[in-house]
């Protein structure tokens, strides 16, 4: 088992931010986790790791803050239509 792959990293004043990617051994697919200084405060499951990686560009493109709350209100704004 791999340990999980950083996607992107943000700081804010003194608060980090990050994305990883856990293929937890590939079988079920990957996760995608998101932490604040080090502590995880969300996840999602994806079928793999492209698709995992096709969602975050495409919530990078959207039009809001960039927030995790902002993105995550979006994305499920979204969902419903």
């Amino acid at each position: 088992m791999t340990p999980p792959v950083r996607v992107w990293r943000v700081r804010k004043n003194s608060t980090w931010l990050d994305a990883r990617i856990d293929d937890g051994g590939g079988a079920t697919g990957v996760e995608l986790q998101f932490f604040r200084d080090n502590t995880l405060i969300s996840t999602r499951r994806w079928p793999s790791r492209e698709d995992a990686l096709a969602a975050w560009k495409k919530l990078k493109k959207m039009d809001v803050p960039k927030t995790y709350a902002s993105w995550r209100a979006a994305s499920r704004r979204g969902r419903r239509r």
